[in-house]
């Protein structure tokens, strides 16, 4: 009798190249004092009013510079969804939206109050593209996790990560419904592998990561210093434990950053395990890591651009562990925040991916027809991504940082970093945030409270009274936005973890 062989699930899936997109939504709490006749601090309207009222603070006009500008309107209400409109007939198609809680928050409050141009049903579009599933079953558009207030995860302590997880992951729930996301998006791409047992803990299974880290953590990483190459902090040899890819296989592109970021190919544009060990303990803890390729990320929100940049890739693809090309940046700034963004280019590359014979995806549908082996488990440098003022993906994350140091008249006044004598107002804003979260968890210790979830979120959601622990974390965690230090300390940023 003869016998029916059925190819499996895998020999039907497309091996080439596979693409997907990541944007990031973004706006802070501008001003996180304590609002007026309640125990919250302010959101976007709170703040336009006081504003119009005459306050000076915040420097940024809420109402004129952020909020109303149409392309914003659009991004944080339904472009997303438009854009995703447009590439249906591709049937494993979709992207993943990074929405932080603050924009949640402050859109929520513009939507309430029925101002410039934000509906009550303002998360609608976002909820109804979320249900629509590619031909494998999973969600089109996946609405990742986040740090809730845009704080940079790797310098914060275990409770404050998984406080700012959790209530990010909660007002995902109930804006967009369950299932909530598996997967994870660093503010700034800023990852380490210290933060994977939190994250495992609050049921994260992917995170991106930026690729460059997975390239210099590379035995033979060739290295170029200054513009045309790492600008930036050298690679650590001690991280340089990844297997060799051979000369060859290292692609460079200059972007308009001020430095050219480096990929390995195939190897980070791969799937992998990273693990974190406790060094106590011995307990390991392991996450996936989807790469998201710097130098592409940023063409892709500035300009439409040339898809023979993946020629390289396509070359040295491994139909045995495709390759994915993610492509992570801004949703609401720059090109990429605008109407010829979504609804011409992403279009356009669509066509122009499928024409070539790559397979447009999302990370979930990715990962579900081409999991990576247990077994293979890499080392991710400590950084960022490269698109960061000042930064370029430094292993030290130092724009959010800057060490304390001096002009020296000795020599010819160039910056020394010297403890003993510098000052860096960077770090006097850590201080005040160190300082801030050791009273609200001794306050903790002393008051024999966990805290409940929606009251940290929302005090007073629910018609329940928050309690004094409650409140304490709601204003420490309004002023950990890492904007707040991003282009330096100047006008009232540096303040607003101190009124927080």
């Amino acid at each position: 009798m003869a016998m029916l062989i059925l190819p499996t699930a895998r020999a039907q899936n497309n091996t080439s190249i596979h693409t997907s997109w990541l944007w990031h939504l973004h706006q802070p709490i501008y001003w996180p004092e304590k609002r007026a006749g309640s125990e919250h601090y302010e959101n976007a309207w709170d703040t336009i009013q006081a504003q119009g009222a005459g306050r000076s603070h915040p420097v940024e006009q809420v109402r004129g510079q952020v909020f109303d500008i149409d392309d914003r309107r659009a991004a944080y209400q339904y472009r997303p969804y438009d854009a995703l409109a447009s590439i249906g007939q591709y049937l494993k198609s979709g992207a993943q939206l990074n929405y932080s809680g603050a924009l949640m928050e402050n859109v929520q409050s513009l939507g309430a109050a029925g101002q410039l141009g934000y509906a009550s049903n303002w998360y609608q579009s976002n909820k109804d593209a979320k249900g629509w599933t590619t031909s494998g079953g999973k969600s089109r558009l996946d609405l990742t996790n986040f740090s809730y207030h845009h704080a940079l995860a790797p310098f914060l302590s275990d409770e404050t990560l998984e406080m700012e997880l959790r209530i990010h992951k909660r007002h995902m729930q109930l804006l967009w419904g369950d299932p909530t996301s598996h997967g994870y998006f660093p503010a700034e791409t800023c990852f380490s592998e210290r933060m994977i047992p939190i994250l495992n803990k609050v049921d994260i299974a992917w995170t991106v990561i930026a690729n460059n880290h997975l390239a210099r953590a590379c035995s033979d990483f060739p290295l170029v210093i200054g513009s045309g190459g790492e600008n930036c902090d050298l690679p650590n040899r001690a991280d340089q434990i990844n297997p060799a890819q051979g000369v060859g296989n290292y692609q460079r592109l200059t972007i308009d950053r001020g430095c050219s970021p480096t990929s390995a190919m195939p190897f980070s544009f791969q799937t992998h395990y990273v693990r974190h060990v406790d060094p106590n303990t011995g307990t390991e803890s392991k996450i996936i890591v989807v790469p998201s390729d710097q130098a592409l990320g940023w063409k892709d929100s500035y300009s439409t651009w040339d898809l023979g940049l993946l020629d390289g890739l396509n070359g040295r693809n491994n139909p045995n562990k495709p390759s994915l090309v993610l492509l992570a940046h801004d949703g609401d700034n720059a090109w990429s925040g605008g109407y010829s963004y979504y609804m011409e280019w992403v279009p356009n590359f669509a066509s122009q991916a499928s024409g070539r014979g790559y397979e447009l995806t999302t990370i979930e549908q990715f990962l579900a027809d081409f999991p990576p082996d247990s077994s293979d488990i890499v080392h991710v440098e400590d950084g960022g991504w490269v698109y960061s003022d000042g930064d370029m993906g430094s292993p030290i994350y130092i724009n959010w940082h800057w060490p304390p140091s001096h002009k020296d008249a000795s020599t010819n006044n160039i910056n020394v970093v010297d403890p003993s004598v510098g000052v860096s107002d960077k770090a006097d804003v850590w201080r005040v945030i160190i300082a801030t979260e050791n009273r609200v968890k001794t306050g903790q210790q002393i008051a024999n409270i966990t805290p409940r979830i929606d009251q940290v979120r929302d005090p007073g959601s629910f018609s329940t009274t928050p309690n004094n622990v409650e409140l304490a974390w709601h204003y420490y965690l309004g002023g950990l936005d890492s904007g707040f230090v991003y282009y330096g300390v100047h006008d009232d940023e540096g303040w607003r973890p101190v009124i927080a």
